[in-house]
């Protein structure tokens, strides 16, 4: 009656195939770049119609792989009537070399994740597209196996708190216990703050299928109760998506979209903020900022915060847009060139001002932000603000399980952050994972955690250590 999920079913075509999906697409994007971006002295003239026409792109590619699911409401859609006849043209060119392939189903997630690895920088005066990046180490978002091990571990602890029944996905249940859980998952808020593609709101829906033996209807119902805050609106849609295939039922996309939200939970509304068309993804301006009685608290609050930082990496943008600048190692000779940038590209030189200022202000305002009183000691790491966030937005009677980037716990920086966790009784487990077996698709020498969270009436905490498998940790 109960089975752990078979993960074979999920792989739907070869990575090499993905990989030439991604060719084609560069291919599509390089030809609408070169045709319709200016550049002038080796630097793009408008960058805001430059990765304007990149988004379309990518949406109007999504769009055909997802075959319309979501009709002419989706995103994709919207954005492909803004599309010009030029990218049209392209993605007709694209549609026909797809249906060349015969192929029958792309998973969209990992697709996803592999085109944000294309870069379409300036060199010699031409844009071109850099597609060496696509056999490089490195992973957004969160692979199906550890994502279902997170939610089993925080949905596990959150039933034992609530009614009791101790490792429930591992146990024998009986018929009363399953009901008992399925009666304490109707009022149960489920949430990702930073949930990319949907990789733990799928792996809470395989739970309910795997260890509930439920059917379509429940899970519709428990969905209900889905919360999710995502950034990157592109992977926003394809979450949707896929979890309204999961459910077999597109009618749920309205509910899906006011509760899941385009927006940016680490940052509160500021009318200082520039009013500007800021760029896909750029994170912090006032149209992704979030009112805190926007932000639900949840129940279960499971996740894969970003590893990075709040910053403008000027050095990748200038690579990208104005390569020359790039290279220019003194403070003073660049700020020449760069007084020079606002006389020759004028919107270059806007577009770079306008970013630098929002990040800007966005540090100041998380710095003052009582949110993050114990995670901003370090910098600004939004792994570690997440922990915070994630912390604060768990209910009484909730647990949270996060995967963390190794040095989110380990780094002595950190340490504020991991003492007022523990002095509160908020840690339930901890497990610290060496990465050896690959199960991120990150470098073997890594280090990842994961964290459990909740009121510890007990206070004792389990911590293993030196793990390399999923199926050590118990």
């Amino acid at each position: 009656m109960f089975a752990a999920p078979d993960y074979n079913q999920y792989s739907e075509i070869s990575d090499l195939m993905l990989n030439q999906i991604c060719i084609k697409t560069a291919e599509i994007i390089l030809s609408v770049l070169s045709s319709q971006t200016e550049v002038k002295d080796n630097a793009v003239c408008e960058p805001v119609e430059y990765f304007d026409s990149i988004y379309r792109l990518q949406a109007g590619v999504l769009n055909r792989l997802s075959e319309h699911v979501l009709g002419a409401d989706s995103l994709f859609s919207r954005l492909e009537e803004h599309c010009s006849a030029e990218e049209l043209e392209a993605l007709e060119v694209f549609n026909i070399w797809f249906k060349d392939q015969k192929i029958k189903k792309v998973n969209l997630s990992d697709l996803y994740e592999l085109m944000l690895l294309i870069e379409f920088p300036i060199q010699d005066g031409k844009i071109t597209a850099d597609t060496e990046n696509l056999d490089s180490i490195g992973s957004f978002y969160t692979p199906i196996e550890l994502a279902d091990k997170i939610v089993a571990l925080t949905m596990d602890n959150y039933i034992y708190n609530n009614i009791g029944i101790e490792r429930f996905s591992s146990s024998v249940k009986s018929k009363s216990q399953i009901r008992s859980v399925k009666n304490l998952f109707l009022s149960t808020g489920f949430g990702d703050y930073s949930c990319g593609t949907g990789s733990f709101h799928l792996a809470i829906l395989r739970y309910f299928q795997s260890y509930l033996a439920s059917s379509i209807q429940e899970m519709k119902r428990f969905s209900v109760n889905f919360r999710g805050i995502e950034a990157d609106s592109l992977s926003l849609e394809i979450a949707k998506i896929q979890m309204l295939e999961m459910l077999g039922d597109t009618k749920m996309q309205g509910h899906f979209n006011r509760t899941f939200l385009h927006r940016n939970p680490l940052i509160a509304p500021n009318q200082e903020y520039p009013d500007y068309p800021f760029c896909l993804e750029f994170y912090y301006h006032n149209d992704l900022a979030m009112a805190l009685n926007q932000i639900s608290k949840c129940d279960v609050l499971v996740g894969n915060p970003p590893w990075g930082t709040v910053d403008f990496d000027v050095q990748h943008y200038f690579h990208l847009l104005c390569p020359h600048l790039s290279k220019i190692e003194d403070e003073t000779e660049l700020e020449i060139a760069l007084e020079n940038l606002s006389e020759t590209h004028p919107n270059l030189y806007e577009w770079l001002l306008k970013h630098d200022e929002s990040i800007d202000l966005a540090c100041e305002e998380i710095y003052n932000d009582e949110r993050f009183e114990h995670s901003t000691m370090g910098g600004l790491h939004t792994n570690v603000l997440f922990t915070e966030l994630s912390n604060g937005l768990c209910s009484e009677i909730g647990t949270t399980g996060l995967v963390l980037k190794g040095s989110t716990l380990a780094d002595p920086l950190n340490k504020r952050l991991l003492k007022h966790l523990s002095d509160h009784n908020r840690i339930h487990a901890r497990y610290d994972i060496l990465n050896s077996n690959r199960i991120f698709n990150i470098d073997s020498s890594e280090e990842f955690s994961i964290l459990i969270l909740g009121n510890n009436i007990s206070s004792k905490v389990k911590h293993q250590t030196g793990l390399t498998k999923l199926s050590e940790i118990n």
